[in-house]
């Protein structure tokens, strides 16, 4: 009899799928966030993983696990232009959802979500409408869930309201409050580190890295079973082989492969998972690598296209000798805190091999090369010129030139007259 034709591989990727494979550690740092004391350091918990590693899943874990235990949830994304004020709408409108014999002061404003001016939301008011959250869920037995994803977008004024209000709720006053925030490995060098915001650095950090092999193939097999569903011997291989590590992937693969056989309860065959790995390949090609492509600036793109061109693994040497080895240096490590590039051994390679597929192949059929062969001078000269309000530090960041070469060529080109000394501006 044919399995039913629901597929278990839910193909809206960050989801909670039926099961969940090789995240057992952070899922029991998770369970321990809301069963342990106020003096626990999973009360703040930040996931730092690769695009694809499962860190949005892990957020949605963590909301199921309040939900059950009759905890406010209240979920944001630090991508929005207005994160405060996105907090301050999901605090406003949770306690009408939550069944509390008791409604905290001051919610329940009949005033529209966005009537509030962003600027407006100060760290002040932030910290009294969750303190007084958090007290009225104490008072009911219960506590509320912060889940916080994208870190790496916060801008530094809404990363400062935050850490300021959640330190205050949850370690200064040791109320029933959870913050679990998610983002990129390069949030170790800039929010994590920021001097001025030191509450983030001070969370405990959680590496989500690649699963295992044995890991991913338990993940394919049992969630194929949920439906009454199987891998015939060869699918699971190829298919874990495929996914290199990465839960989107793997998810993906399995959604696919689903879809394209004729019985998945007699058995998906190799042929039907090579189906659904070229379609799990598109879906990391419009979901991970467009999107990020096109946050990067001509440098990261030079490196991308040098390491491509070089068949998708190179040793450091090769960017020395295009950009120099400071340079270099500066902008590969750039590149593996945000995700794209990693190190194996001596050499370095794409994360994940279907990016340096997709750059051989525009560089292939567009001819979309950049200048391999621009000097520092003309990187620099380029980036002053394109925000006139960047301080010399910020232009040195994108860069990777030396900041005291770059305020020489501002000062050469007149560049410099009205620039910011050290504070970066937020665009």
């Amino acid at each position: 009899m044919a399995a039913e034709r629901s597929n278990p591989f839910t193909p809206t990727f960050g989801t909670m799928p039926p099961v969940v494979s090789g995240r057992a550690d952070t899922l029991g740092r998770i369970a321990a966030a809301f069963t342990d004391g106020p003096r626990t350091p999973y009360r703040t918990m930040i996931l730092l993983g690769q695009r694809g590693s499962g860190k949005t899943v892990m957020l949605n874990a963590a909301r199921a696990m309040a939900v059950e235990r009759g905890w406010g949830a209240i979920a944001a994304s630090a991508s929005v232009s207005d994160v405060a004020g996105e907090l301050v709408a999901a605090l406003r409108d949770l306690p009408p959802d939550m069944g509390w014999s008791e409604q905290p002061a001051g919610f329940g404003s009949p005033s529209p979500r966005r009537a509030r001016r962003p600027d407006l939301v100060q760290a002040g008011s932030l910290t009294r409408m969750m303190t007084e959250l958090a007290s009225t869920a104490q008072s009911e037995g219960s506590g509320v869930l912060m889940a916080m994803d994208e870190l790496q977008s916060i801008n530094r004024t809404a990363g400062r309201d935050i850490a300021v209000a959640v330190q205050e709720v949850v370690r200064n006053r040791q109320l029933p409050m959870v913050f679990i925030g998610a983002g990129l490995p390069e949030l170790e060098d800039t929010l994590l580190g920021d001097d001025a915001i030191t509450f983030f650095g001070r969370c405990l950090k959680v590496h989500l890295d690649a699963i295992t092999d044995e890991a991913a193939a338990y993940l394919l097999t049992e969630t194929a079973a949920v439906s009454g569903g199987t891998l015939r011997p060869g699918a699971v291989s190829v298919a874990v082989e495929a996914a290199h590590g990465s839960p989107f992937l793997l998810q993906s693969v399995g959604f696919h492969s689903w879809d394209a056989a004729a019985d998945p309860a007699a058995g998906i065959t190799v042929r039907e998972t090579d189906v659904g790995i070229a379609a799990a390949r598109q879906d990391m090609i419009s979901q991970i690598v467009v999107p990020v492509w096109r946050h990067l600036d001509d440098t990261d793109r030079e490196c991308l296209a040098l390491l491509a061109g070089s068949g998708g693994a190179a040793s450091p040497g090769l960017f020395q000798r295009h950009m120099g080895r400071w340079r270099a240096a500066r902008r590969l490590d750039r590149l593996i805190r945000g995700g794209v590039l990693e190190r194996q051994g001596s050499e370095i390679r794409f994360v994940h091999e279907v990016f340096g597929d997709w750059v051989r192949r525009q560089l292939h059929l567009h001819g979309d090369t950049p200048a391999l062969s621009r000097s520092q001078k003309d990187v620099a000269l380029a980036a002053l010129q394109a925000d006139r309000r960047a301080t010399y530090d910020e232009i040195s960041r994108r860069t990777g030139i030396d900041r005291s070469y770059v305020g020489r060529i501002a000062r050469q080109t007149g560049l410099n007259e009205g620039r910011p000394r050290s504070q970066p501006h937020t665009r």
